[in-house]
């Protein structure tokens, strides 16, 4: 089993967001997905959770905290073989295009 931590520091819309998970998912055999997203104007953090091909999105009721990005988002991806640098480039090709 291999993991690898993957982020995105720019804007992120929900609507865009879920296709490029579904993805990478895919594509990769990801076996779990588990992480936040901070998109702006919401108060709260979508949490974002993945076993196989089940992706679930939620916004977590628990407030902002000081320490929390503005924007962004940070995920652990799970697997047999986990490409780190790829997952990680294909992620910021597909949310900046």
């Amino acid at each position: 089993m291999q993991s690898a931590v993957i982020s995105w520091d720019g804007p992120l819309e929900r609507n865009r967001l879920e296709p490029v998970l579904h993805g990478l998912i895919a594509e990769h055999q990801l076996l779990r997905l588990k992480g936040k997203a901070w998109l702006a104007g919401k108060p709260h953090p979508l949490q974002i959770q993945a076993v196989g091909p089940r992706l679930e999105c939620w916004f977590d009721p628990v407030q902002r905290t000081e320490a929390d990005p503005e924007q962004g988002l940070q995920l652990v991806a799970l697997g047999l073989a986990v490409p780190a640098e790829q997952l990680q480039r294909q992620l910021q090709q597909a949310l900046s295009a």
